[in-house]
């Protein structure tokens, strides 16, 4: 019995590994792109929102 418990939580372990390992790999992919010398003007209109347009 102790054995199949042992076989059991490596297994459980192994999953739970791989998982992570999977995740850091793609955090990468999750990184947001750098925004740089965008030119904008904002505006508030009279209903509180914001207008957001970018300069040419």
């Amino acid at each position: 019995m102790k054995s199949f418990n042992k076989q059991k939580l490596n297994n459980i372990f192994s999953i739970i590994f791989v998982f992570f390992t999977l995740f850091f790999l793609n955090t990468k992919s999750l990184i947001a792109e750098k925004i740089t010398n965008y030119d904008v003007t904002v505006q508030i209109n009279k209903n509180g929102t914001l207008t957001v347009n970018e300069v040419n």
